[in-house]
């Protein structure tokens, strides 16, 4: 009985565990594509260059722990990739093919990102930028949800509230899009020294 109570125990930690890191890709969809758009932002204003840095950082622990979804394998408890944890392969049929448009569309995204490397974004490759974004956020959610429910998770929370987190993104990305092509007809490089980072944080 105790063995069998540990066990269950142990299981519950576990699987909430893979629900939370797999629930941590929605934020860093929203992170990566902020981070994007700041980018751009920038570039308009005052004319800054293009730096991926921060684009490279917030990519590398969704690489990792979205291999490790899918496949099982090492992952980190923290963004910062300091606790690594292992998690298993993702068990259920239907969670496994989901998961699998996950990083199809995730490339789609880097790849359209990659193209305004160097070169100033036109506002068609920024809407294709921002559908992109908003269907990988949509796609990861739903992976999410069907996790959470093939570990048994009784809170509707974590399965049901991301629609409201795909909708307040698109909108928001929506703005940030439409600032960006604002600043390119109204302002031209060395002017705009106001914008900040504390404009586009969450």
């Amino acid at each position: 009985m105790i063995l069998c109570t540990s066990f269950t125990l142990f299981q519950q930690k576990r699987d909430g565990q893979e629900n939370n890191i797999a629930g941590r890709h929605r934020t860093l969809t929203q992170k990566y594509t902020k981070e994007f758009y700041f980018i751009q932002l920038q570039k308009e204003v005052d004319g800054s260059g293009y730096d991926s840095a921060g684009l490279l950082k917030t990519a590398e622990p969704f690489n990792v722990s979205l291999a490790a979804l899918r496949n099982g394998g090492p992952a980190y408890k923290d963004l910062g990739m300091i606790r690594p944890v292992t998690l298993s392969a993702a068990g259920d049929v239907s969670v496994k093919e989901q998961l699998e448009k996950v990083p199809v569309l995730w490339g789609q995204l880097q790849g359209k990102v990659g193209l305004t490397s160097g070169v100033t974004a036109n506002p068609a490759l920024l809407a294709e930028i921002n559908v992109a974004s908003v269907a990988m956020l949509a796609t990861m959610n739903k992976a999410v949800g069907m996790l959470a429910r093939s570990f048994g998770c009784k809170s509707a929370y974590h399965a049901d509230s991301g629609g409201v987190v795909v909708a307040f993104f698109a909108i928001f990305s929506s703005l940030l899009v439409s600032s960006i092509i604002r600043a390119s007809i109204t302002t031209s490089p060395g002017q705009g020294d106001g914008i900040s980072k504390e404009h586009c944080r969450w």
